[in-house]
């Protein structure tokens, strides 16, 4: 299968083209209406690493795990235990490990797995190999989390709020704290991160 585009939109619905000729293969409400019928729309959204999936999440605290060729739920993972608000953006590492969400209430959560492979829709409750483990990680400032990114080797997570951009080293160490391994401040409020796909350092620069 070629390259695939999704979008998500106001009134919860998602859509999955061919990148490459623009024909529609899907479109899904992904995030149903709440009580009263009052649209939800879809906050965030990212391929799994195979591509087969897509994690969406809405105005509320679940990540739904959706088919990208069905349309079909496969798991509605619940962060009403550890997210106070809705999450607002979601991203998944690329060796398929560690999911990352983002939530109203300034919370960045890192869920990993104990040992490969992990499936997605393992969720919060684990497998055989062990419960998945979650972990908060801190900007050290009050403002909500505005930006979030995996490196394309997922060896390194870079998070901003609106004055600074903090990036942890992964995985992270298996016992508290896991501080950044650098963090820098800006004048003007931080609105997006990306990594190049070439995330190794000159010789002497950078990590």
């Amino acid at each position: 299968a070629g390259a695939m585009l999704a979008s998500g939109s106001a009134d919860g619905v998602v859509k999955v083209w061919d990148a490459s000729s623009g024909r529609l293969n899907l479109s899904v409400r992904a995030i149903p209406p709440a009580e009263g019928a009052i649209v939800r729309g879809v906050a965030g959204l990212a391929f799994s690493p195979c591509g087969s999936m897509l994690l969406v999440v809405g105005q509320d605290s679940i990540v739904r795990v959706v088919s990208a060729f069905s349309g079909e739920t496969a798991r509605a993972i619940d962060y009403s235990r550890v997210h106070s608000e809705a999450i607002v953006k979601v991203a998944a590492s690329r060796c398929g490990t560690m999911l990352l969400t983002v939530g109203d209430d300034g919370r960045a959560l890192l869920l990993s797995s104990p040992a490969p492979p992990w499936t997605l829709a393992t969720g919060l409750s684990g497998d055989a190999s062990g419960p998945p483990q979650l972990r908060r990680l801190l900007l050290g400032s009050r403002g909500g989390v505005t930006a979030a990114a995996f490196s394309p080797d997922s060896r390194f997570l870079a998070i901003s709020d609106e004055y600074q951009v903090a990036v942890w080293k992964l995985p992270l160490p298996p016992s508290p704290p896991a501080n950044p391994i650098w963090r820098s401040r800006s004048i003007r409020p931080l609105l997006s991160l990306h990594f190049t796909p070439r995330t190794r350092f000159p010789e002497g620069q950078g990590v």
